[in-house]
């Protein structure tokens, strides 16, 4: 892939086979790190499936696979998450503006997280406040 993403990513969670997924995300020195699992699974609130782990809870788990990570906080790489909306049928894709700007990271998680790629299925969108570096 282009834009300095590894063409292979690291997944943690439930079924790293199977249909679409929903989870967070990080990007990480070149390489995209996915905790994920089945959307069906994931929790509802207000109609929205996402996992019960959010990017804080979950860095932990990833300091402790991850060495390299243990002085670092969550907060310094460019992260996101993927969602799935019951009512209109479509995965959330967020991150910042960076991230919805960038073909080949959009591309890496939709691989990464097994989404559909047809734009009626799928929404790219930015929250800036949240995810900015």
């Amino acid at each position: 892939m282009s834009g300095g993403i590894e063409e292979t990513s690291t997944r943690t969670g439930e079924a790293r086979d199977g249909g679409p997924q929903v989870g967070i995300w990080w990007l990480i020195d070149g390489e995209l790190i996915a905790h994920s699992i089945p959307f069906e699974k994931a929790s509802m609130l207000g109609g929205i499936r996402q996992p019960a782990l959010g990017h804080r809870e979950y860095w932990p788990y990833l300091q402790a696979a991850k060495p390299e990570l243990r002085d670092r906080g969550y907060t310094e790489y460019q992260r996101g998450r993927v969602m799935y909306n019951d009512i209109t049928k479509q995965f959330l894709c967020m991150g910042s503006s960076n991230f919805v700007g960038s073909g080949s990271q959009r591309a890496a998680v939709l691989n990464a997280f097994r989404l559909p790629s047809l734009p009626s299925e799928v929404i790219f969108e930015s929250d800036d406040e949240h995810y900015r570096l």
